[in-house]
């Protein structure tokens, strides 16, 4: 007669799997399905890279290992480098830009191992605070991807149909996709974010890698500034454009980062600064104030309104997050 486990036994081999991550059947076909999508799409690009492809695609399989790897770095390095990642000036693409690289490549080796890599477990206390999307949340993501889809089918018919071209400009159809892919990014990489924060100090390295952007940022802003006009001179109504080449025809790149990333820092300061026990903590919070210092000069020099008015909006909401 066949050994029968009792039903406690199988409940906890269940518990101790869901304990561990380990995916389902379905999760784990739609990651692996998500991962090849994003592999292949990522490599066709890296290899038409106008200037030295084969170093593209050498990079490009390196950041996806690492991601596969440890994609508690690649994420936060990504966030680091979401400023400065674009060389439109020197390659001549506007549709696409090395950024677009290090996304699919973060999102091929992210969701490979969650599809095969075993996960920790997950510390019971910590799951009653797990970050998740809500119902209404969905369906407005829902609503605004099926938004843009029909603009994005909209402008692909006006300007004459879908034609593939590396370099095509404003007035070209992959115009159209130039400016999808932005939100379409986000809700690529949204489950490996959420993933991340469900892990303990996930936020904390989520918020290096936005406070080390913003501080790559705000560099760049002061090298224009040298280069340009100086430091101190406010008198001139030269506006800055930092590490943001979209600005070239205007726009707000560098307004809108600015009132993402500050409470990042903001919150590198004062969670580092009001329990600064270790050397740790004192130099992230001596790094997370110089930041601030340059996000600060920076805002002060776009000459923008927009700004001076979404800074406080967005230090209220961390408040109100905080509280």
């Amino acid at each position: 007669m066949a050994a029968v486990r009792p039903a406690f036994v199988r409940d906890g081999n269940v518990a101790s799997r869901r304990a561990r991550g380990v995916s389902s059947t379905p999760a784990r076909v739609g990651c692996t399905a998500v991962s090849l999508a994003s592999a292949v799409v990522g490599l066709f690009v890296a290899n038409a890279y106008p200037i030295a492809s084969p170093v593209a695609l050498l990079v490009f399989v390196a950041w996806t290992a690492l991601a596969f790897a440890r994609i508690s770095i690649a994420l936060p390095a990504l966030l680091a480098l979401l400023p400065v990642t674009g060389f439109a000036t020197f390659t001549g693409w506007l549709t696409f830009e090395e950024l677009d690289l290090l996304i699919l490549a973060s999102a091929a080796g992210g969701y490979a191992a969650a599809a095969w890599r075993p996960r920790a477990e997950t510390d019971p206390a910590m799951r009653r605070h797990r970050p998740k999307l809500s119902i209404f949340s969905l369906t407005l993501i829902a609503l605004f991807v099926a938004s843009l889809a029909c603009a994005l089918d909209r402008g692909l018919a006006a300007s004459g149909g879908l034609r593939l071209g590396w370099f095509q400009g404003y007035i070209d159809p992959l115009n159209g996709l130039r400016i999808f892919k932005s939100f379409a990014w986000c809700v690529l990489m949204t489950p490996l974010l959420l993933a991340e924060l469900r892990k303990p100090e996930g936020l904390d390295r989520i918020a290096i890698g936005m406070t080390a952007g913003l501080g790559l940022c705000g560099l760049a802003v002061l090298q224009e500034r040298l280069a340009f006009t100086g430091l101190t001179d406010f008198n001139d109504d030269y506006r800055v454009t930092g590490p943001f080449w979209e600005m070239h025809v205007g726009g707000a790149a560098l307004d809108g980062y600015l009132a993402l990333a500050l409470p990042f820092a903001v919150r590198e300061a004062v969670a580092n600064g009001s329990a600064a026990t270790r050397v740790s903590q004192r130099l992230r919070f001596v790094a997370a104030c110089l930041v601030l210092a340059l996000a600060a000069y920076a805002a002060l020099v776009t000459f923008s309104r927009g700004v001076y008015a979404a800074l406080p909006v967005s230090l209220l909401l961390l408040v109100v997050l905080i509280a």
